[in-house]
């Protein structure tokens, strides 16, 4: 048997055209998820070799912890984390056992602003929130961590690392799934698929753009981060010392 008719190839040529548009879209949607892949991938993570402190001024700083038996030992051992900070380092456990030296040596306001950069960058931890609550608590009192933490628990809950993750995985889901409705062109045939990629771009649109704000509102807040607190605290004494040597050497 043969088909009747003429064979002009308008069928074909039409199903090209739709295809190659589609491949345009494609190719198009990719660039950009190329582009936002890379730009979410260079942001600062918590494991960056910069921000990791001196293995041997974090030995010594450990040393000193295991050591200390009053408070005096303890803010002492404060300031010499507080050192690899103002040197450039700014990892999660530098913070976390800044605020735990400073709250074991009784200075709980200063132990608190530590303890939240510690949060900013492991997340509400048992540890960090265990401590924060100690922290924040009166004397012969409990303490409460704010109510933000349970409302915003997709924000303060997970590590800064997590965050970032989460925010290229919602990315990535996004662009994947526009490209592959936009493969599939408006056949009748494509509209379950379609309904169902639409649902994936929404879910993770709303994924990447929760965790993205989350980790770029933390970033500012690490960069204005000076700890002015941690410093008064830590200053005190090295002032103080410093005056004492000075009477000694005017003594006669």
């Amino acid at each position: 048997s043969y088909a009747q008719g003429a064979a002009d190839g308008t069928a074909a040529r039409e199903r090209i055209e739709r295809l190659g548009a589609a491949l345009e879209r494609t190719f198009a949607a990719l660039k950009v998820f190329a582009a936002a892949f890379l730009l979410l991938g260079a942001l600062p993570r918590d494991a960056r070799a910069a921000d990791r402190p001196d293995p041997f001024e974090w030995e010594r700083a450990g040393q000193a912890m295991a050591a200390a038996a009053t408070d005096g030992d303890f803010q002492a051992a404060a300031g010499l984390y507080y050192a690899m900070v103002t040197n450039g380092a700014a990892s999660g456990p530098l913070f976390y056992n800044l605020g735990t030296a400073l709250l074991l040596a009784g200075k709980k306001a200063a132990a608190a602003e530590a303890l939240l950069a510690a949060e900013r960058r492991l997340g509400t931890s048992p540890e960090v929130a265990c401590n924060m609550k100690l922290a924040l608590a009166d004397d012969g009192g409990s303490g409460h961590l704010p109510v933000s933490r349970v409302f915003l628990f997709w924000h303060y809950g997970p590590p800064l690392a997590t965050r970032i993750d989460l925010a290229v995985l919602g990315w990535t889901i996004f662009w994947l799934a526009a490209a592959l409705a936009a493969l599939l062109g408006k056949g009748r045939w494509a509209r379950f698929p379609r309904a169902l990629l639409h649902a994936a771009m929404a879910v993770a649109f709303l994924l990447s753009a929760l965790y993205g704000a989350s980790v770029a509102l933390t970033a500012l807040q690490n960069r204005h981060a000076d700890l002015p607190r941690t410093a008064a605290t830590l200053a005190a004494p090295a002032a103080a010392d410093a005056a004492g040597a000075t009477a000694e050497e005017v003594q006669p």
